[in-house]
């Protein structure tokens, strides 16, 4: 870290490093406000290799939606940098990739939120060199973005900055639908309305299996409800919402532990589930993603 960036001369700059890569992210906006030098040191690389080195890493959620991207401290991230109509999203690298259509004039878009310095940068990714003219989702695969359509797939290689059609397997199509997650090697989907349950693909069996020690233990999923599940460090979060008076939605999270016993059966903990945010009715969250920083 150069010397004119020390936001304390009178302290050496590793030792400064050191202690800021200690405390957790969720007070990082707050130290962002003591000087420009603290908001230049949070953004820096260095500062999140300490962290890694140090084993002071932490997973943040984030809620993508079409009007913004959210934190786990469910602060109001930074606002896209292109309006975007539609929109799907996935994590490569600890960044957050969103791909959609363009608000002003329905151009395909690719734009890249970087977690570490809590800003937006324009992707350069040529869309016009893609095969299919709609991708329905974005998926990570193998260290390339995937974008896959009911027509087909592509790959893009950001390293190398180059399309490529690929063969869609049968998992890849489970990334069409919103309510399934893979987390470990086992995919998790939920069913809404009155018999609400969460279920587990066996790949021996190739059938779908109940995900057992959850009846009661959340709310019953409305049919119409938005639900989105996503791998929190080995766990399950699930975040939903639900209609309230006013023409409001409340969006609830809850963190569930999974315990393999056995090849037939996965159980499920929920370890905490709470009212997050209520906001207006034409809120509509796309995707839920978790980030290791």
């Amino acid at each position: 870290m150069p010397p004119q960036s020390n936001p304390n001369p009178s302290l050496p700059d590793d030792l400064i490093l050191s202690c800021v890569a200690r405390v957790s992210r969720l007070y990082y906006p707050t130290l962002s406000l003591v000087s420009k030098s603290f908001r230049s040191l949070l953004a820096s690389p260095e500062l999140y290799k300490t962290r890694s080195l140090l084993d002071r890493t932490e997973s943040c959620l984030y809620v993508v939606s079409i009007l913004d991207c959210t934190s786990n401290t469910w602060r109001e991230g930074p606002s896209l940098r292109v309006k975007l109509m539609s929109c799907a999203a996935c994590v490569l690298d600890g960044k957050i990739y969103v791909s959609g259509s363009c608000e002003d004039d329905d151009s395909a878009t690719f734009q890249v939120f970087d977690t570490k310095t809590q800003t937006w940068d324009l992707v350069p990714i040529p869309c016009s060199e893609t095969k299919h003219d709609f991708h329905y989702k974005i998926v990570c695969f193998d260290g390339k973005l995937h974008m896959v359509s009911n027509k087909g797939m592509d790959a893009y290689n950001t390293k190398e900055g180059r399309w490529d059609v690929v063969e869609p397997s049968r998992e890849h199509y489970k990334y069409l639908y919103d309510s399934y997650s893979r987390i470990g090697n086992v995919w998790y989907s939920v069913l809404k309305g009155p018999f609400s349950k969460f279920i587990w693909y066996n790949t021996e069996q190739r059938v779908w299996r109940e995900l057992k020690g959850m009846e009661g233990r959340l709310p019953t999923f409305p049919s119409d409800a938005c639900v989105r599940l996503a791998d929190y460090g080995g766990k399950m979060v699930v975040l939903w919402d639900m209609y309230v008076l006013g023409g409001k939605k409340m969006i609830w999270c809850a963190e569930i532990a999974l315990e393999r016993r056995g090849s037939l059966e996965i159980w499920g903990e929920v370890e905490w589930f709470d009212h997050m945010l209520t906001v207006p009715g034409s809120y509509e969250f796309v995707k839920v993603l978790s980030v290791t920083v």
